[in-house]
């Protein structure tokens, strides 16, 4: 059995901006981290929305300073994976196939996973295809792009990508009588003349050779298969946290997003919840390292409680 004052929970920008925070506290801190510590932005070839970074670090870069920087500050990074957990005792116990761990507090940084389902997909990340116009859409200035949209929330991002691309292919796999996405955005997507809809069709493959060229379509009603010639093709599928082992651990939303106070508390004493994993606006980097900043403060103070 081994006992730290923390154990943090995937090692993504969110967990690695806690440990950061919690070892420079003096507090005994593991990471525990089932892949490679740094999460979804390993895929990012090129960052250009985190402050002090512009066109010159790519994600697999800026998280390996992250996590030079929690190793430096003294805590200790493990590759393994938190299979059951007791939570909602005064000292939490974390079990993973190889170890048990004891800890005064936790913090849950379980982020958001993507499953690589398309074709292509997965060859062309961070090379044409991206999950966020906020962070990306520059990148397009002047150039075709494709948008796969299934909610409000990705016909905003296509809407919005037009103040850089220079037209944007918006696929959408249903009719327009479903009402998937509100009357509001349809009209303005249908205003902007850099906006072409796609009813009833799917991107079912991405190609390219060192950069994405074309997205592969298929009309859904007919069953056409067609080629559109793009720079860029952006994603936003539905997406759920990886939280299916906190299930009956923690409060989550409907979605399965971990719900957290203004200090990223969750529902039980001394366990913590950071980015993407968590209910909240927006999830960016530098959002998932302000809200392990503030877990692992959180933390910190509520540890000293315990210790008096």
């Amino acid at each position: 059995m081994q006992k730290y004052d923390v154990v943090i929970i995937g090692g993504g920008p969110a967990g690695l901006a806690a440990a950061i925070y919690a070892a420079r506290a003096k507090l005994t801190t593991l990471v525990l981290e089932k892949d490679e510590a740094g999460g979804r932005i390993l895929g990012s070839r090129e960052i250009d929305n985190y402050p002090g970074y512009f066109g010159d670090v790519s994600g697999p870069v800026l998280m390996a300073k992250w996590r030079e920087h929690a190793l430096y500050c003294g805590a200790e990074i493990v590759q393994e994976t938190a299979e059951s957990l007791d939570l909602a005792s005064e000292i939490k116990t974390i079990n993973t196939e190889e170890n048990t761990y004891e800890a005064a507090a936790v913090i849950l940084c379980p982020g958001v996973p993507k499953e690589n389902s398309l074709k292509g997909e997965k060859t062309f990340m961070g090379r044409g295809v991206s999950y966020c116009v906020n962070c990306d859409a520059t990148f397009f200035e002047g150039l075709s792009t494709a948008v796969a949209v299934y909610n409000d929330h990705g016909m905003e991002e296509a809407i919005f990508l037009t103040r850089f691309a220079k037209e944007v292919y918006v696929t959408i796999p249903f009719n327009k009588s479903d009402e998937k996405v509100s009357e509001e955005l349809l009209k303005e997507a249908q205003a902007n003349n850099k906006i072409k809809l796609l009813w009833h069709t799917n991107i079912i493959e991405i190609q390219g050779d060192a950069m994405v060229n074309k997205a592969i379509i298929q009309n859904m009603e007919n069953n056409e298969i067609s080629g559109l010639e793009v720079n860029g093709v952006f994603l936003f599928p539905e997406l759920t946290a990886s939280t299916a082992f906190l299930a009956g651990q923690v409060e989550l939303d409907s979605k399965g997003y971990i719900k957290v106070s203004e200090k990223m508390e969750t529902n039980l004493a001394g366990v913590y919840a950071a980015g993407d994993g968590t209910h909240k606006f927006l999830r960016q980097v530098v959002t998932a390292a302000s809200d392990g900043a503030i877990a692992a403060v959180a933390a910190e103070k509520y540890i000293s409680k315990l210790k008096k």
